[in-house]
């Protein structure tokens, strides 16, 4: 066992006696009244549960938004600039690979759901 100072913090480094200083302090602290003080801190309103649910869904989806609204973004840049006409088959494949994104929104939402 040691003692490291860094940055004005103490850390003590246990090393592989890790078990033996764990089941000292255990008798020492009383840890289960401490985890079950940490475990009622973390109770959330419906209102919280409810943005946590809906944000847990939309974080792994974020890509596919993302990537398709770049994709619209380019798209109407190329038309603005002339680069790209309006009726171009290069016009119809970028629109189609764009809204496949958004097209598919639902199907990716609940394969988001169901993880």
């Amino acid at each position: 066992m040691s003692l490291a100072k860094s940055g004005g913090q103490y850390q003590v480094v246990v090393g592989s006696d890790v078990p033996n200083v764990y089941r000292a302090l255990e008798g020492l602290l009383d840890l289960d009244e401490v985890s079950k003080e940490s475990s009622e801190k973390q109770d959330r309103t419906p209102l919280q549960s409810f943005l946590a649910l809906i944000s847990g869904i939309f974080t792994p989806i974020l890509p596919v938004i993302t990537a398709a609204g770049m994709i619209k973004a380019v798209l109407s840049l190329l038309v603005v600039f002339k680069v790209v006409a309006v009726d171009d088959v290069n016009d119809q494949v970028l629109n189609f690979i764009s809204d496949a994104g958004f097209y598919f929104l639902p199907v990716f939402l609940g394969a988001s759901e169901a993880r």
